[in-house]
């Protein structure tokens, strides 16, 4: 119990600094994530230098749709409803923002919390030293666990600075979980709306800024003649 204990002690001295999370920092890493896998479809490098013309040679599949005129229209569609499901009570934006600000928190409560992490160990290293001894001797039961307190006092409390580090590492593991809630239901009502399976949409949708972004190999002319005639709209929201 006491080698568990004094292990998460070390760990939480080992949180000097937090890790350095941004505002929209989540979102990106997830956004990121689907740009990567349109482009392993499209066999288009999302890193390398954007290149102008079209490739003629492109693979559909089940995940991979072609983007036709009526399907570029869909799309639009399940952008315009994940943008309202991802907007409701301040969407993904607001519990960033709340998160962005309890990152700013962290560095003073993880030093506070690694300098009271010390004397506190120590303490608790000594009592459970004597409270072992004492229920050897004892056994166990109530009468035992008296005679702990009696000998030995009470168990030392963690300090306050510890606590507060938790409850914040707590609560930002809450935000991501609420951020992770709001980007599920945008995804399932762009794919209501659109008619495309969730990876479907999510391709569909990192193809199509790929193309209007200047990374126009990989498509067909004609996936590129309907994605830029819609081009001001589906750039309004695709970020």
């Amino acid at each position: 119990m006491l080698s568990r204990v004094i292990a998460g002690l070390v760990l939480c001295a080992a949180i000097a600094l937090p890790a350095q999370a941004q505002f929209g920092g989540l979102a990106k890493k997830m956004k990121d994530k689907a740009g990567e896998a349109a482009a392993a479809k499209t066999g288009i490098d999302s890193k390398a230098p954007a290149k102008s013309g079209a490739g003629e040679s492109v693979s559909y599949d089940d995940d991979t749709v072609e983007l036709t005129a009526p399907r570029v229209d869909a799309l639009l569609k399940g952008l315009v409803a994940a943008g309202k499901a991802g907007a409701a009570n301040g969407g993904v934006a607001a519990v960033l923002k709340r998160r962005e600000e309890l990152e700013k928190q962290m560095p003073k409560l993880a030093k506070a919390a690694n300098k009271a992490s010390g004397s506190y160990a120590k303490e608790l290293s000594t009592w459970s030293g004597c409270a072992t001894n004492a229920r050897q001797s004892l056994g166990k039961g109530k009468k035992a666990d008296a005679a702990v307190t009696e000998k030995c006092g009470a168990e030392p409390a963690k300090p306050q600075a510890m606590v507060d580090l938790e409850r914040a590492n707590a609560q930002r593991d809450s935000l991501d979980v609420q951020a992770r809630g709001i980007e599920g239901r945008g995804a399932r009502e762009a794919s209501k709306a659109s008619r495309l399976t969730e990876t479907q949409f999510a391709i569909a949708s990192e193809r199509a800024l790929m193309a209007l972004k200047g990374k126009r190999s990989g498509f067909s002319k004609a996936e590129l003649a309907a994605l830029d005639a819609r081009k001001g709209e589906l750039l309004s929201h695709l970020k």
